[in-house]
């Protein structure tokens, strides 16, 4: 390749003592913003279970159902842990047992 020749970068000092002020002062920003930072606190835990295909595919399902938004299979999850605690006693009872009786 013709006409490249001799390309140097030259002597730039007061340029580069600039950029090595500014690297630095990087450094030293970053360091001093992940000391002030307060460690994360772990939010869920990761619990594992089985279900069945057709339960699966339930859970699948209902994630589809709201047109709105989006709901990833955990918060379908969620929803029906809460509507579980808000029927009353007798009526969580048949539920509980409707599920245990089908599970075998």
């Amino acid at each position: 390749m013709a006409g490249i020749k001799g390309l140097t970068k030259g002597s730039r000092p007061e340029i580069e003592s600039e950029a090595e002020r500014f690297i630095r002062g990087a450094t030293e920003r970053v360091a001093q913003h992940s000391s002030t930072k307060k460690p994360k606190q772990k939010k869920f835990e990761r619990y594992t279970f089985s279900l069945t295909p057709e339960v699966s595919n339930d859970i699948d399902e209902i994630t589809l159902a709201s047109r709105e938004f989006r709901v990833n299979r955990s918060e379908v999850i969620k929803a029906g842990i809460e509507l579980l605690k808000s029927l009353p006693d007798e009526d969580l009872m048949i539920a509980l047992k409707k599920v245990k009786q089908s599970s075998y």
